[in-house]
């Protein structure tokens, strides 16, 4: 993998996607994206051609066009398995991906030898790429396909997924630990409004505003901890 030196205008976030890309010795970056309605392939084909408008305007903007040729948005699209899955099916898939030798052979050898140390993990984590699914419904695509110009200053978002995040089980939840008592505290139910049947404050996924996805705020999300500090709980969408 190979880079151009930075320059004076590079922007924050592409020195750290390349700082990144040269630590890891990755050769691709960007998210992979779910695709979860089938209703209409032009939305879908301008929902896309706007995020990959997005991102080429943002990256010559800062004097990184170099990191354009790495960049990959790979699309989920079997329509088969996708058409109206739920986004714990979505994370489900996603994160069996990220475990798997697939997902390490997308990257140079020195990525499989690193899955090879670790197969349990694999690449989850590593970056957003492997931490972070996009998921694009109905609402999301309509809401980045029908925004007019000029667009990337509109409400159009699509949902971005915490592969890690896990609804807690009050069978196992360590109540002592917590503070809580057993049979009488919920630890399920932090008296948040419900979001999909899931009343904790952080649901394991939010809206993200388009507008800067790619490359702004794949890097902030560059380490899976980071998500706490750009979290914002839905309806409400994330403009980082």
């Amino acid at each position: 993998m190979s880079t151009s030196p930075p320059s004076m205008r590079e922007s924050s976030a592409t020195r750290d996607i390349r700082a990144r890309l040269r630590s890891l010795k990755h050769n691709k970056w960007g998210f992979i994206i779910y695709r979860c309605t089938y209703t209409s392939d032009s939305a879908w084909n301008l929902l896309m051609e706007r995020l990959h408008e997005g991102a080429r305007e943002a990256l010559e903007e800062s004097d990184s066009l170099d990191l354009l040729a790495m960049l990959d948005l790979t699309v989920r699209d079997d329509q088969s398995r996708f058409d109206g899955a739920t986004k714990d099916e979505v994370r489900k898939h996603f994160l069996e991906w990220t475990k798997s030798k697939d997902a390490a052979a997308e990257q140079p050898d020195d990525a499989v030898k690193a899955f090879l140390n670790d197969p349990a993990g694999g690449m989850n984590g590593l970056t957003a790429r492997y931490q972070f699914p996009i998921y694009v419904d109905e609402d999301a695509m309509r809401s980045v396909s029908e925004a007019l110009p000029p667009w990337r200053w509109k409400d159009g978002y699509v949902v971005m997924i915490h592969s890690s995040w896990e609804m807690l089980d009050p069978e196992t939840f360590n109540y002592e630990e917590e503070g809580l008592v057993r049979g009488e505290d919920d630890p399920s139910d932090e008296g948040e409004e419900s979001i999909e049947g899931c009343k904790l404050e952080d649901v394991g996924w939010m809206k993200a505003n388009v507008s800067d996805l790619v490359p702004d705020k794949y890097s902030l999300l560059k380490d899976p901890g980071n998500w706490e500090s750009w979290y914002v709980r839905p309806p409400g969408v994330w403009h980082s």
